[in-house]
């Protein structure tokens, strides 16, 4: 029997000047499976999600973690991580950055992380679906869309639907938003990522 852990999480849009999104490109320690996915981990006891996003963003990328915004979109996720499997939400935040490409700093994150960070790249929109690897969360466009109304826009907000191993969960709208305007929405679906399991 599959041992499952329920993790709650939390990641970071990183948009810059010309609003090129952040990603991490890993390499899973178990499998060498390639990802490319916005920075973010797991939310520690007693954090809100809006703390573990500002600690997640200043540990990977040495980023100001004040320009996180209040607003989330939430994604039921189902990752297998280092031969394992994480069950739960993640809770995506919008950080805007002024510039082209903010350059990042390394030094927070863990040891085992440094090894398997392959890099961590400004990408432009049009260009997520031309990634090398696996770009997760699948939905990642319909996250962007939400919370990046006036966003480039340029290419249908479609999901990626490169291989993983889960299930898409229920949803309600055609986009795959739970929620109500201005408040959290949720985007379910399963997917597989890495990020800090404690």
């Amino acid at each position: 029997m599959e041992n499952v852990t329920h993790r709650p999480a939390t990641r970071v849009i990183c948009l810059d000047g010309a609003h090129r999104v952040l990603l991490m490109h890993w390499r899973d320690p178990f499998d060498g499976t390639l990802l490319w996915e916005p920075p973010g981990g797991g939310i520690e006891p007693g954090e809100t999600p809006l703390e573990a996003a500002r600690r997640e963003l200043a540990e990977e990328t040495g980023l100001d973690p004040a320009a996180i915004g209040d607003e989330s979109v939430t994604v039921e996720r189902d990752v297998r991580w280092n031969g394992k499997r994480y069950i739960g939400p993640e809770h995506f935040f919008l950080a805007r950055f002024a510039g082209d490409r903010p350059p990042l700093v390394r030094d927070g994150l863990l040891p085992d992380e440094q090894v398997n960070l392959q890099e961590a790249a400004w990408i432009a929109w049009s260009e997520l679906d031309s990634l090398p690897d696996r770009l997760e969360p699948p939905q990642l466009r319909t996250v962007l869309a939400t919370l990046v109304p006036d966003g480039p826009h340029d290419l249908p907000a479609t999901l990626h639907n490169g291989p993983h191993n889960a299930t898409d969960g229920p949803h309600d709208g055609a986009d795959g938003t739970h929620g109500t305007a201005g408040g959290p929405r949720d985007l379910s679906d399963g997917t597989h990522g890495p990020g800090r399991h404690s």
